[in-house]
């Protein structure tokens, strides 16, 4: 099962969030709420955002020697359809069912050639996964929902293969079935047309991938989906949402320095290139990768052009729960390694967007990024060491939208991906060398409060 690190917040940092809880526990009060029909509706959705494999697989006999990995698997891109429809039942509270399909980007493949024959695998694919589940959400202002929701879900892998000298062998893989559980918010822009913003986790249960002679493999994984998304509402109330009027009430809500925080869904892929050009060897692993939950701290300024568009700059860390460990415990000796597992990372850059309504902000964002990896350790029999992992750069693209409530408080649903340089982890020159050229995806949902906003 994956393991949920807990992560520590500098003090400062949990009294600031702390602040911005209670400030949207409070405007939970505010008068004017939706009439009790205005989230009446039956609903299509699409989303885009991150999703990641991650999990335990074991392999043990009956005689106490086992082998296992925890926190391997894969992070990509990922798509989602949704069908659904809400009921609300007073002015505060509202219930839905949903059916839900998502498409992944998730694939590891391996290969390795010395110029005259080539092997190849495909380790691992995520095909899809559907849910079915409802939602129970509280409307905290007239056109924004905040909502949690649980299901029961299925996901279907890929059967692995290897193929050389024209031969293919494969493994059939079960389909797992589980829980989904997760939340967001939803914002509506017009009463038919809807901005949303969700992480769901999906835990499955423990399946048998082979068994032969005593010996037995299984596999645990979870996968964790973060999205921003469009919805169109069939129906519903003829009432509109207050539309864009501009001016300078607009300006002051959105001009000033603001600090940020929220959690979400880490996806990252690694693709390993090893060369030995004395034997014309050259190998190739794309895809290994994994991811968990992830969170964020920002800080920035921002500034109304006119009074439509919008220009800031921002500070950001990122820190993330993923871990990755394999271990063995054969003839009574436990030996153990960590490795590939993300720590941290920083960001600096620019985001320009544009007011879809006076409360309502849609944006993108580019920026330089730093990528800090666990350094790998091992240890064996009383013994261990390790060596140093080398820390990664690059661009970081991203879009979202922002929803203010006023009082310089919003909320933020963000995806963003990290395309980073490539870097050696290992090398003789002219002998050997092994390098990595990682990408990660990131889905946000962030409380912002912004200073002095004028409001």
């Amino acid at each position: 099962m994956t393991k949920i690190h807990a992560m520590r917040l500098p003090a400062a940092t949990v009294s600031t969030l702390s602040r911005l809880a209670a400030v949207l526990l409070a405007s939970t009060a505010l008068p004017n709420l939706a009439a009790a029909s205005d989230w009446t509706q039956a609903y299509i959705a699409i989303g885009i955002g991150a999703d990641a494999v991650t999990g335990e697989i074991v392999g043990a006999d009956g005689f106490g020697n086992s082998v296992t990995a925890d926190g391997l698997g894969g992070g990509d891109i990922g798509l989602s359809l949704r069908v659904g429809a809400d009921y609300q039942i007073n002015n505060w509270l509202v219930f839905g069912v949903f059916a839900n399909f998502d498409w992944s980007n998730i694939e590891t493949t391996a290969s390795i050639t010395d110029g005259v024959d080539t092997a190849s695998a495909k380790l691992m694919k995520l095909n899809y996964a559907w849910a079915l589940g409802g939602r129970a959400g509280v409307v905290v202002a007239p056109s924004l929902m905040v909502y949690g929701l649980l299901g029961y879900t299925r996901v279907d892998l890929d059967d692995p293969s290897v193929t050389f000298g024209g031969t293919t062998l494969s493994l059939d893989l079960p389909s797992y079935g589980g829980i989904v559980l997760g939340g967001g918010f939803e914002h509506k822009l017009t009463n038919n047309v809807s901005l949303t913003g969700e992480y769901r986790q999906s835990r499955f249960d423990a399946e048998t991938l082979f068994s032969t002679a005593g010996f037995t493999v299984t596999g645990e994984p979870t996968l964790h989906v973060g999205r921003i998304g469009v919805a169109y509402r069939f129906g519903g109330a003829s009432a509109e949402p207050a539309p864009y009027t501009g001016g300078g009430a607009a300006v002051n809500r959105w001009t000033g320095i603001y600090v940020a925080g929220g959690l979400g869904a880490d996806a990252m892929t690694r693709d390993l290139s090893l060369s030995i050009p004395g034997v014309n060897v050259s190998a190739a692993l794309d895809g290994l990768g994994g991811g968990d939950i992830g969170g964020t701290i920002s800080v920035g300024y921002d500034r109304m052009i006119g009074d439509r568009y919008l220009l800031g700059v921002f500070g950001m860390y990122d820190f993330s729960g993923h871990e990755t460990e394999i271990s063995a415990n054969v003839l009574g000796t436990t030996a153990s390694i960590d490795l590939l597992s993300l720590e941290r990372s920083w960001s600096v850059g620019a985001r320009a967007g544009m007011l879809l309504a006076d409360d309502v902000l849609a944006y993108g964002l580019i920026g330089y990024t730093h990528v800090e990896f666990a350094d790998i350790s091992f240890g064996a029999g009383g013994f261990g060491g390790g060596f140093e992992f080398p820390e990664f750069s690059g661009v970081m693209l991203g879009a979202g939208f922002e929803k203010s409530f006023g009082s310089g408080l919003s909320l933020r649903a963000e995806y963003r991906v990290s395309l980073l340089g490539e870097e050696s982890l290992f090398a003789i020159p002219g002998v050997v060398s092994l390098e990595m050229d990682p990408t990660i995806h990131t889905a946000r949902l962030l409380l912002a409060y912004k200073f002095n906003s004028g409001e």
